[in-house]
């Protein structure tokens, strides 16, 4: 189940959920029960720290596997990007591709990938660049994902891996400190860490495991 929408954080009475037209709503009453997997694309949905009681956690006792929320708002462009990306790799994995097996392994995937699209968001000039052709033919950004940035980004410093694997496609190019006002002082937001499961993605599969290869 996917819902779209405003997130409400009311800080005075530590609530979170979402408006339904002019109605707070955050999914606690008791009479229905939702899917598997719930994402909720909405800001702040599921603060942390506080002890905020959360329409996320609502949906977890109405009987979610796993569901997705955010610590804090979100821009719409990045999370239509950064979702729609989500879904391909859904729509891949059921299409028969078996590069992740459940749905914790995608979304570490998703968000070691994305660091390259909330950069490019940044700057129009280096949006342009990134998916204009190179000297091969090729958009950036294909050869970034699909050649170059493979088996480089890792967890925990995604964003160094993508600037050091930028910078050499720049380097190629005779382009050595374009962009720096973006890649060296960092003027960018890296709100894909700022995304959350709860439960248990681990739990679910994108394809019968029993299926024979």
């Amino acid at each position: 189940m996917h819902i779209s929408g405003h997130g409400y954080y009311d800080r005075k009475r530590n609530i979170a959920g979402l408006m339904v037209g002019n109605e707070f709503w955050m999914a606690d009453e008791n009479d229905y029960r939702v899917p598997a997997v719930v994402i909720l694309s909405a800001c702040h949905v599921s603060p942390r720290g506080s002890g905020t009681v959360n329409i996320a956690d609502m949906f977890v006792r109405a009987g979610a596997e796993a569901v997705l929320g955010t610590f804090i708002p979100i821009n719409a462009k990045r999370n239509m990007i950064f979702i729609n990306r989500f879904y391909t790799y859904i729509a891949e994995a059921q299409k028969g591709s078996r590069q992740y097996k459940t749905l914790s392994e995608m979304w570490t995937g998703v968000v070691a990938t994305n660091a390259i699209h909330e950069i490019a968001e940044t700057s129009k000039k280096f949006f342009d660049w990134i998916w204009g052709l190179n000297s091969k033919g090729k958009i950036r950004m294909m050869d970034f994902a699909m050649e170059r940035s493979v088996g480089r980004l890792r967890g925990s410093t995604v964003y160094a891996d993508t600037i050091l694997v930028v910078k050499e496609m720049l380097h190629e190019e005779g382009l050595d400190g374009k962009f720096d006002d973006i890649l060296n002082q960092k003027n960018y937001f890296p709100e894909s860490l700022f995304y959350q499961w709860i439960g248990f993605p681990e739990n679910i599969f994108l394809y019968d495991i029993n299926e024979q290869n």
